[in-house]
């Protein structure tokens, strides 16, 4: 059935995106290093939630590093910062933090899971890491840490979206879908795309349409011009045999936004489903025209 490909590709999509929009936002913007004066031997380095200090001689290096993550060049930037004296690359949380991060992003998750344990064993206040590290044991399917650790990182950032979402994810993934379900359901909804995950969430691991389509009809009354949600709306219909009901919809979303090229691909999926051959191609060329590309 079509609908389930369309909003398992949603769920995929937007759980990617989460992972390179807070790794731009979080990656080492907050370590910050400064000379003190206070000492002729030592220079303060800030690293994420704690100070610590390194020697004079090795800020050129750290500093060289950032500017090498910062380019996206994580490979020179690990490379750096395994130049730095043992002592101070094991005990400095903002070097161990940086050198997570570099891993994370050449996709050597069990690297970037043992730097960010050791960070947070020089500074358990980092309370970020934990999200960090939950991604990085999310992409290792190590499911139930992932969850412990969106959890301890929501203890102090309850209304953390992409916390909550991957809390759920990592409950769901861990077999517990009931649970991880009603956690959701215990946040408060923010914005449209809450509704559109709770829908996710029931189809892809409840397998349960009836309740994901109630869920984005109930969505719809709060968000009436949601179009993504419109049109997931109307997939389900279609997939519920609803056809009234789903030409409703992405006829509604049409609408709303007449030149989005999705819309006219979902409208003629649904009337190839109904086996109007005619007008399900009118709708994909006319997709096409849009600029909309499906395989």
């Amino acid at each position: 059935m079509f609908g389930r490909e369309i909003i398992k590709h949603n769920l995929n999509r937007f759980h990617a995106t989460m992972i390179k929009e807070y790794f731009i936002i979080f990656m080492l913007l907050s370590l910050v290093y400064e000379s003190s004066a206070q000492s002729n031997s030592h220079t303060q380095v800030y690293s994420i939630d704690s100070i610590n200090y390194a020697r004079k001689k090795d800020i050129p290096t750290i500093n060289k590093a950032i500017d090498y993550y910062i380019n996206g060049n994580y490979k020179a930037a690990l490379e750096t910062i395994n130049k730095l004296p043992t002592n101070l690359y094991y005990n400095n949380p903002g070097s161990l933090y940086l050198a997570a991060n570099c891993h994370f992003n050449l996709k050597d998750y069990q690297s970037a899971i043992t730097c960010y344990s050791l960070t947070l064993a020089n500074d358990p206040n980092a309370i970020r890491v934990y999200f960090f590290r939950g991604l990085s044991l999310l992409e290792e399917k190590k499911y139930s840490g992932a969850a412990a650790d969106f959890a301890a990182f929501l203890l102090h950032n309850l209304e953390h979206k992409d916390a909550q979402f991957n809390l759920t994810l990592s409950l769901c993934k861990d077999g517990q879908v009931t649970r991880g379900i009603q956690k959701f359901e215990s946040f408060t909804p923010k914005d449209s795309t809450y509704y559109l995950d709770l829908c996710d969430f029931y189809y892809d691991y409840a397998n349960d349409p009836d309740k994901a389509l109630a869920v984005l009809e109930k969505g719809l009354l709060e968000f009436p011009a949601f179009i993504e949600g419109l049109l997931s709306a109307s997939i389900l219909c279609s997939d519920l045999h609803q056809d009234e009901k789903a030409l409703q919809y992405v006829n509604k979303a049409i609408a709303l936004k007449p030149a989005y090229g999705k819309a006219y691909y979902v409208r003629g999926l649904i009337y190839e489903e109904l086996f109007l051959p005619t007008d399900a191609e009118t709708n994909f060329d006319r997709a096409r025209e849009l600029g909309y590309e499906w395989e």
